[in-house]
């Protein structure tokens, strides 16, 4: 919300923290989408670890994907990760890749 209100235009998708059996939270990512560039489509491709944002510009269209993979679950975060790319809607599209993969 403050960045929205000091950036006006902002686009946000996001994909919010998930809890923990221990009570406390986990992930929660986002990509922001700066005015000039369209916020066409948000994917919860992973629940609290990955996001993907359709963005357009006046001539190309492309997903930026942000993810977090958690540090005692990296290979099951990455293979669920991998079967949500797959399935994006527009298979054509190029994707940005981005975020914390330790």
């Amino acid at each position: 919300e403050v960045l929205m209100q000091h950036i006006p235009g902002l686009q946000i998708a996001e994909s919010l923290a998930t809890p923990t059996p221990g009570g406390h939270w986990s992930g929660g990512v986002a990509v922001l989408v700066p005015p000039g560039f369209v916020l066409k489509e948000s994917l919860d491709l992973v629940q609290g670890r990955a996001v993907a944002a359709l963005v357009a510009d006046r001539t190309n269209q492309y997903y930026v994907v942000s993810v977090y993979l958690r540090p005692d679950k990296v290979r099951q975060d990455l293979t669920t990760l991998l079967r949500a790319l797959v399935g994006l809607p527009c298979s054509d599209t190029r994707i940005i890749l981005a975020g914390d993969f330790k």
